[in-house]
């Protein structure tokens, strides 16, 4: 451990452990044939790895956040999955039915979303109030109270997750990023966002990609 601080910092150990544990917690799970874990996996370490790359390209520091955030932010899924786990079927088939998105299938039906189960859980394990505030509005960072700049890199890394098909809403990738709430809080806040050509980003994000494969990998084992 204590070379791995030396090598890695702390907050890359902390990322790792984070999602070691994570994986070790829902990976014994009975299995659901309605919902790709493995590419619920994927999604999240993919969104993860997009995260940073976004941050670095756009010069903005968030210590590492952005990662952990990015990271856990469809965890309430997987609680939907262990404890609501017909009702979750019922959502996902109705979301591939009817083309609407998952989150506005699991307010019409549970009253509640995988975000808003998300930010408790985190917050019950003692997780810094950003983390918990981005994982409750990564959908809607632009209704965030506070940390509004760290939900919309949450929310637009998704939507670059999605564009490369590892996710599960399909109308995602239809999304005209100029005109996202998310893109327009950090246009205000980093002007610099203009300057970022996001077609030759999102290209760029195979090696993302790639590293989220990889990073899988290293977990399970």
């Amino acid at each position: 451990v204590q070379r791995a601080l030396i090598l890695l910092g702390l907050k890359q150990v902390t990322n790792i452990v984070i999602a070691v544990s994570l994986y070790s917690s829902f990976s014994k799970l009975k299995p659901n044939p309605y919902f790709d874990r493995e590419k619920f996996w994927l999604h999240s370490a993919g969104t993860g790895q997009i995260a940073r790359a976004f941050t670095r390209k756009l010069g903005v520091h968030f210590h590492g956040e952005e990662f952990v955030a990015s990271l856990i932010h469809d965890v309430g899924k997987m609680v939907f999955d262990q404890f609501f786990s017909t009702e979750f079927q019922e959502i996902l088939l109705a979301a591939k039915q009817n083309g609407k998105t998952i989150y506005h299938i699991e307010r019409e039906k549970l009253g509640c979303t995988h975000a808003d189960v998300g930010s408790w859980l985190l917050a019950k394990w003692n997780f810094p109030d950003s983390i918990v505030n981005a994982v409750q509005y990564h959908h809607d960072p632009q209704k965030a109270p506070e940390y509004k700049d760290l939900a919309a890199v949450i929310h637009l890394s998704e939507l670059f997750c999605e564009m490369w098909g590892i996710g599960f809403d399909d109308d995602i990738k239809k999304v005209c990023f100029e005109d996202d709430p998310g893109w327009r809080i950090l246009k205000k806040s980093y002007p610099q966002l203009m300057k970022i050509d996001i077609e030759r980003f999102t290209f760029e994000l195979n090696l993302e990609v790639e590293k989220a494969q990889l990073f899988i990998e290293l977990i399970k084992d």
